[in-house]
């Protein structure tokens, strides 16, 4: 039996790294829509990276302390969320269904007009 192997060839460049791996997650976002919510996680990162140790430590305490005194906010907030995503899921799905008629109907008409004659179609 013969394996099959993903083998890249020796003159190719690719290198995994966290750079790399950043850009994918970063363009899979723009892709998702969930650029917003990646922004705000990246800047929230930042800053607690930028901080001094001692204070780290204490704003990060005193954030835990915040979602166990107000937990019913976080039941909000993700039911906020999950909505919000729900309802952008369906819209995104209408806008390709949309485009995808739009693209079939642009095709069926060059077809007809470069065969000069009336297609079968299955609509």
């Amino acid at each position: 039996m013969a394996k099959t192997q993903n083998v890249r060839s020796k003159s190719s460049t690719y290198r995994p790294n966290v750079w790399g791996m950043i850009q994918n997650i970063f363009i899979a976002a723009i892709n998702k829509g969930q650029i917003l919510i990646f922004g705000l996680f990246l800047i929230f990162i930042v800053l607690i990276v930028k901080l001094p140790t001692e204070q780290t430590y204490t704003v990060i305490h005193e954030f835990l302390d915040l979602l166990e005194t107000w937990h019913i906010l976080g039941w909000i907030l993700s039911l906020i969320l999950t909505i919000g995503i729900v309802y952008n899921g369906k819209r995104l799905r209408k806008i390709h269904s949309m485009e995808i008629d739009r693209l079939a109907n642009e095709k069926k008409e060059l077809q007809i007009l470069l065969s000069k004659r009336k297609l079968n179609t299955s609509k």
